[in-house]
C-alpha cells in the first residue's frame, strides 16, 4: 500500500494571503495536483498538523471544501499551531469521545494510528493521561497487527535547538514504554520539524517531511534559535510491504524535465 504524507500548511485566513513571501494555499493546490497526477493509485493524504498558522476558522472551512473535492481521502490531525475548536467545526467527524482529534484507519493487515499531541498555547506536544490511554487501548486490541503512528510532533530530538528544547514532545518517555510493550508498531510518521528526515528508535523507523511553505534550516554551526530558510516544499511517498517501509520526497514545485539519459 501506499500514503502520500503533507505537513505543516499553515494556511491563513483571507485577510493574510502571504506567509514569509508565500502564498500557503497555492503552495497546498500545487502540492495535490502533482500528487493526482502522479500518485493517484495512493490509498490516502496524511496531513500531519499545523494545518492553519493561527487557527483560522476560515482557513479549516477551505480545507474542509478542498477535500471534499478530492478523489484520494485527506486524513487530517493538529499540530501546534491549530485550534480544536475551530478543527472540529469543520472537520467534526475526526474528534474522539474525549474531544481529541484521534482515530484509527485499518486497510488490509496495517493500522493506522493517528494522534493528538496538541497541548493548547504551548509549542511543545504531548500526551496526556487519556490520550496515552487510548494509544495504549488501540495497540492491546490491534496485537498480531503491523501498526504505523502518525502524529505531529517529532518523537525524539534530532538537534534542531529550540525545537527539541521549548517545542518538543514531553510524553516521550511513556510513550515509548508503550511502544516498547507491543511488537507490531513499525513506523512513526510525524510534521513539525519542516525537514526530509528519516531514522529509527527502538526497532521503529520513522520520517518527517517538508512544509509546502518554509522550511526549517539544520545549520549545526549556527546559532540555536528558531531558523527558516527558503528550501523547496515537498511531500512524502510512503510505501509498505512485508518487507519494510520506502519513503521518498517529492519536490514539487519544479518537478524538472524528463529525459533519456546515457548509461
Amino acid at each position: 500500500m501506499k500514503y502520500l504524507h503533507l505537513s505543516d500548511l499553515h494556511l491563513l485566513g483571507s485577510d493574510r494571503p502571504n506567509l514569509y513571501g508565500a502564498d500557503p494555499r497555492l503552495r497546498l493546490l500545487r502540492a495535490l495536483e502533482s500528487m493526482l497526477i502522479h500518485h493517484a493509485d495512493a490509498d490516502f493524504i496524511a496531513v500531519t498538523g499545523d494545518l492553519t498558522n493561527d487557527g483560522s476558522p476560515e482557513a479549516y472551512r477551505h480545507l474542509a471544501e478542498i477535500a471534499a473535492e478530492l478523489s484520494l481521502p485527506l486524513l487530517p490531525m493538529v499540530g501546534n499551531h491549530d485550534d480544536r475548536e475551530a478543527f472540529a467545526a469543520a472537520f467534526g467527524e475526526y474528534l474522539d469521545e474525549e474531544g481529541f482529534v484521534q482515530y484509527r484507519r485499518d486497510l488490509g493487515d496495517r493500522s493506522f494510528l493517528f494522534l493528538d499531541t496538541l497541548v493548547p498555547g504551548a509549542p511543545y506536544g504531548a500526551l496526556c493521561k487519556d490520550r496515552l490511554a487510548w494509544l495504549e487501548g488501540e495497540l492491546k486490541q490491534l496485537r498480531g497487527r503491523e501498526v504505523h503512528l502518525l502524529m505531529h510532533h517529532h518523537p525524539i530530538p534530532f538537534g534542531y535547538g529550540t525545537m527539541d528544547s521549548k517545542a518538543d514532545f514531553r510524553s516521550a518517555g511513556e510513550f515509548w514504554e508503550i511502544l516498547g510493550r507491543f511488537e507490531g508498531v513499525r513506523h512513526i510518521a510525524f510534521g513539525h520539524l519542516h525537514r526530509n528526515l528519516f531514522a529509527s528508535h527502538g526497532g521503529v523507523t520513522m520520517h518527517c517531511t517538508r512544509s509546502p511553505v518554509f522550511q526549517l534550516a539544520y545549520l549545526p554551526d549556527a546559532p540555536r534559535e528558531y531558523l527558516t530558510i527558503r528550501e523547496a516544499p515537498a511531500y512524502g511517498v510512503v510505501e509498505c510491504d512485508e518487507q519494510g517501509v520506502r519513503v521518498q520526497w517529492h519536490e514539487y514545485l519544479e518537478e524538472g524535465d524528463l529525459f533519456v539519459g546515457e548509461e
